[in-house]
């Protein structure tokens, strides 16, 4: 039951920590003698990004951009009156000054912002831009606390399991070119095969897209420590599942190929349908090491019956087999294979 609440709680963060927020912010603002309070929750409202380093990294360019197009506004709108070329005008200064110094998009735009409104508002005889700084600052610190302090963003565990699921794929598909090397390799079904694991390797880079993202949000987040390592084991297993996936494309095009020429025996299916019940045991194996957050120590070595390199097909499948198994072996036990 708390679980479930826990979990109800993290999965509606976006509402309550935009509602929450917001009013704090509001009030802390009123608190800080603000005219303009409104100010710092929409800054709050802002920075809630969709990931944690966003939202961090959101939160800090408002501040600077804001605090620029303070200062720009404040050195340059007493020579000049507010007009839309005036306006125009002192946004193209402030940020191609920012450009010049290769400023982060966001910090440009939120230099254009400040001086729109500042130099808009200064002119009509109002403390805006004293409060605008304030509250930025007080929006984003309040943003900060919320996203950084409170429940924050931990995407492992999803990944883990998505990950996780693509290596049980791997070795189902394994399973069933086995399966299909049995019955001849009929074109029909190594066509779908073929398209089943592209489409699994697409979703592999996916994930991989996602971890990267995981491990930069994990920097700000401080209940993670354990968490920041299993992510970096994670990465460091992605190199040898995607291979896994491109040999598995290559495997099923050799044998579809062999198959079509016409000199597959039936003692030729038989091997390779055996060969790659292997394959599948021992990325079975291997999903298992990862599960326990090891590195796999499990050895598998195929053997090409004599003769077989005489034939380009066998020959083909063999060393991309035995590619497949070394990207997954221990790197001590990794060794070159000989023709």
């Amino acid at each position: 039951m708390v679980s479930k609440l826990i979990g109800f709680i993290k999965n509606t963060s976006i509402v309550w920590k935009t509602a929450i927020g917001s009013a704090l912010s509001w009030r802390i603002a009123q608190w800080a003698g603000s005219s303009h309070p409104y100010l710092a929750p929409i800054t709050l409202i802002l920075s809630l990004q969709s990931t944690l380093n966003k939202s961090v990294h959101f939160a800090i360019y408002r501040m600077f951009g804001t605090a620029l197009g303070i200062l720009i506004t404040v050195l340059l709108a007493g020579f000049f009156s507010v007009s839309y070329w005036t306006i125009g005008l002192l946004i193209f200064i402030g940020t191609a000054v920012a450009k010049l110094f290769k400023m982060n998009n966001i910090v440009i735009h939120q230099i254009a912002l400040s001086i729109l409104l500042v130099f808009t508002f200064a002119h009509k005889g109002m403390d805006y831009g004293i409060d605008r700084l304030r509250d930025t600052i007080i929006g984003a610190l309040v943003a900060l606390v919320f996203t950084v302090l409170i429940l924050p963003e931990d995407p492992l565990k999803s990944l883990k399991n998505k990950f996780l699921l693509l290596a049980e794929e791997l070795a189902a598909n394994l399973t069933a070119s086995a399966a299909w090397a049995e019955k001849g390799c009929p074109t029909d079904e190594g066509a779908k095969l073929h398209t089943g694991t592209k489409a699994l390797l697409k979703d592999l880079h996916e994930v991989e897209k996602k971890l990267d993202q995981a491990i930069k949000d994990l920097r700000y987040n401080p209940y993670s420590k354990k968490h920041k390592r299993e992510c970096h084991f994670l990465k460091t297993q992605l190199l040898p599942l995607q291979q896994g996936y491109t040999h598995m494309s290559r495997l099923l095009r050799t044998l579809t190929e062999w198959s079509a020429s016409g000199t597959m025996t039936a003692f030729d299916t038989a091997l390779w349908s055996s060969y790659l019940y292997s394959l599948a045991a021992y990325i079975i194996e291997w999903k298992r090491e990862v599960e326990q957050k090891r590195t796999s120590r499990v050895i598998f070595q195929l053997t090409l019956p004599p003769g077989s390199e005489k034939n380009i097909y066998p020959d083909t499948l063999y060393h991309e087999a035995m590619e497949m198994l070394r990207d997954f072996m221990p790197t001590v036990h990794r060794s070159p294979t000989t023709s």
